[in-house]
């Protein structure tokens, strides 16, 4: 079991007196019944249900109050009642509409009791459940494995010490990016990642990554509400993977002779699922950032080791000294911003980037949120003097920090814009993305 970041989290959770039924939200084969079952070891007593039919569903799907519901989960696993510190796994609970509303009562009937609940296409499920428990529960997200769980996972322990020393060594460059460039190709799903830590070898589980596009394939069955949204459906999950990180028009996407309003239905509905994200524009410069739905949006798919095979984009990112030469520089963005978005647990993050309000092509790829802040990142190679929407964007914020991640060492600037405004500008290895509210604390306390 390879340790997950998210469990200070679920420490954090194990540990408050105020402690709510937690709900675990994430795509399917990221490893969240494998978190949990691992997170049960530090309990006296663990009890795991799954909901799935003809598993454990049969006790959950009857009139029985919370009492007799309690009651007959304990004696269904010869478990005593009066144990304290145990914990409640209700894995796949999206197959139970009425346990999900049931949550409430294990909240106010039996506050000492630990309860997590996880399920594939939760999403979907948790919109469709009247009286659901509102303030009665509490959720983390979990996404696939970030950099420093790549590291973890390939026994690469002494090169993640190294990552954590801020700023990060120069003599150490070259080889943990040669490490990210391999977790660029290989991606963060669990399954996947654990096959490449034993063989080493790209070529011997290519099939892992087929096995999971058509599960999520076969997944469309579970949520499509109609044949037609099927279709649309299936097509979408076919071409997504090759539009990772672009910005999208719905009418006829990918060449198809779909409508905009089926599209953008279908899309949401994929987004539930959370196989992949729509990154709207803001035209704002501080915070709260607003995202624009009316604007185009980027997609941002899963995982890029998925996007890679899917675009069979292996032999062009193998040997380079820096992503942003492969696919037009979408590669280098997307295993950034999936990253960013790894690092976070709040199931309320969402990644965000900048376009200019009035006529104009000047766009940053991300805006990060940092102190009362908003944060412009640039994700691309090259000098300094050419980031001319950063310095757009700088031009009209109100703070003077800004980031540019690339393949190079670890630096920091201090530049103008074509206005004459005064700037930092922290220059990050694409590799210490996941590590950005440390290095922005480092920026904004270090004396430059």
């Amino acid at each position: 079991m390879i340790e997950r970041n998210i469990l200070g989290d679920l420490l954090a959770w194990q540990a408050r007196d105020s402690r709510k039924p937690l709900i675990i939200r994430g795509p399917r084969q990221v490893g969240k019944t494998t978190l949990v079952k691992d997170f049960g070891k530090r309990y006296r007593q663990f009890l795991y249900f799954n909901l799935e039919p003809f598993v454990d569903l049969d006790i959950f799907e009857n009139d029985f109050g919370i009492h007799e519901l309690v009651q007959s989960m304990f004696l269904a696993r010869n478990a005593n009642l009066g144990v304290s510190e145990t914990l409640v796994f209700l894995d796949e609970i999206q197959e139970s509409p009425r346990t999900i509303r049931r949550l409430r009562y294990f909240y106010e009937e039996y506050p000492d009791l630990h309860v997590i609940a996880t399920g594939s296409l939760l999403d979907h499920a948790l919109g469709a459940v009247g009286s659901f428990p509102v303030g009665r529960v509490e959720y983390l997200a979990l996404h696939p494995f970030d950099f420093s769980e790549f590291l973890r996972a390939l026994g690469q322990d002494e090169v993640l010490s190294i990552m954590k020393q801020i700023p990060v060594p120069a003599h150490s460059h070259n080889i943990i990016l040669k490490l990210f460039h391999q977790f660029a190709m290989v991606g963060g799903m669990p399954e996947i990642v654990s096959a490449f830590a034993k063989s080493r070898d790209m070529t011997s589980f290519q099939y892992l990554y087929d096995a999971l596009l058509e599960g999520y394939q076969n997944d469309i069955d579970k949520y499509a509400s109609s044949r037609a949204e099927r279709e649309i459906l299936r097509h979408l999950m076919l071409v997504v993977p090759l539009h990772a990180e672009q910005r999208i028009t719905f009418h006829n996407f990918a060449g198809s002779n779909y409508r905009s309003r089926e599209v953008g239905e279908a899309l949401r509905s994929l987004e539930k699922t959370r196989i992949l994200s729509l990154i709207y524009p803001t035209s704002d410069t501080a915070i709260p950032a607003i995202p624009n739905r009316r604007k185009k949006p980027r997609l941002q798919y899963l995982d890029s080791g998925l996007s890679i095979h899917k675009m069979q984009s292996h032999r062009e990112i193998i040997g380079l000294d820096d992503l942003n030469h492969a696919t037009k520089g979408r590669i280098a963005q997307q295993i950034v911003a999936q990253n960013i978005l790894a690092s976070h647990s709040s199931i309320s993050y969402q990644n965000l980037f900048w376009v200019r309000e009035r006529k104009g092509d000047a766009e940053v790829d991300l805006v990060y949120p940092y102190q009362g802040n908003l944060i412009p990142i640039e994700i691309k190679s090259g000098a300094s003097g050419r980031l001319r929407s950063l310095m757009e964007f700088m031009n009209r914020c109100d703070h003077g920090y800004a980031v540019r991640m690339y393949g190079g060492h670890f630096s920091i600037q201090k530049l103008k814009t074509t206005k004459g405004k005064s700037f930092t500008l922290l220059n990050l290895p694409y590799y210490l993305s996941g590590f950005l509210p440390d290095y922005l604390g480092y920026l904004t306390t270090a004396k430059i």
